[in-house]
């Protein structure tokens, strides 16, 4: 009787042990997926330099034209507060691969990003790009941007 006893014990001791054990993995699992999910968001994305690299492509721009993009930061109004980076491309008259690097701790604190565009040819304007504008930069929003020209009238 007390061999069964001690076994029925030892048993729920057990048990309660597995259970405890459980319980203390799955704290363990739901606060590591939290800590990382809490990551400061804009140091999963830098290069080594510590620079963000915005890439996509643009279409329909004229061959020979020359085309300048802007990254702006963006005020509460969503009005440009500050010029973060600029590049210039030519036309090539066919879709074109683009690449930006930017701090992104110069835009910050930011209500928002927009890249904008403006096409010339012959020292005269012959349209914008459809601004690409984001609240909240996340790592997917880096690649796969598409910028088309817009507006062919001057």
């Amino acid at each position: 009787m007390v061999n069964l006893l001690s076994i029925v014990t030892n048993l729920t001791v057990n048990i309660q042990m597995r259970r405890l054990l459980n319980l203390f993995i799955g704290i363990f699992l739901a606060s590591s997926l939290f800590a990382c999910s809490n990551n400061n968001e804009s140091s999963f994305y830098k290069d080594s330099d510590g620079l963000v690299q915005l890439e996509g492509i643009i279409l329909n721009i004229p061959e020979n034209s020359n085309l300048e993009l802007a990254l702006f930061a963006l005020n509460n109004d969503n009005r440009p507060e500050k010029l973060i980076v600029s590049e210039h491309y030519k036309g090539i008259g066919n879709a074109f691969k683009f690449q930006i690097k930017f701090n992104l701790a110069k835009a910050e604190p930011f209500s928002a990003l927009e890249l904008r565009g403006r096409v010339m040819q012959s020292g005269k304007l012959v349209g914008y790009l459809i601004p690409w504008y984001k609240k909240r930069l996340t790592k997917q929003d880096l690649k796969g941007i598409i910028l088309e020209l817009a507006s062919t009238d001057a």
